[in-house]
């Protein structure tokens, strides 16, 4: 699944990040590969805008594309493993 497909609420993990300068963008931003985030809203058309902590991060629709993400259960990080 890609992060463009995500749902507001919706708990996933980074699964791969697009190799280069945007992998290196997203990992200073501290969203690498394994990071746990959520889905705090979903602009129509619009970047994706998820949150991990007390950082929100608003990703562009054409890079949510290309980032997998493993969904989650819808209320818990990590599938309900309490992380």
């Amino acid at each position: 699944m890609t992060l463009d497909k995500v749902r507001r609420g919706m708990w996933a993990t980074v699964s791969r990040l697009p190799e280069g300068a945007t992998k290196a963008q997203m990992t200073r931003f501290g969203l690498g590969e394994g990071e746990v985030i959520q889905c705090s809203e979903v602009l129509s058309r619009g970047p994706v805008v998820v949150r991990k902590g007390t950082l929100e991060v608003a990703v562009g629709r054409r890079l949510a594309e290309q980032i997998e993400v493993t969904p989650g259960d819808d209320t818990r990080p990590g599938g309900g493993e309490g992380r």
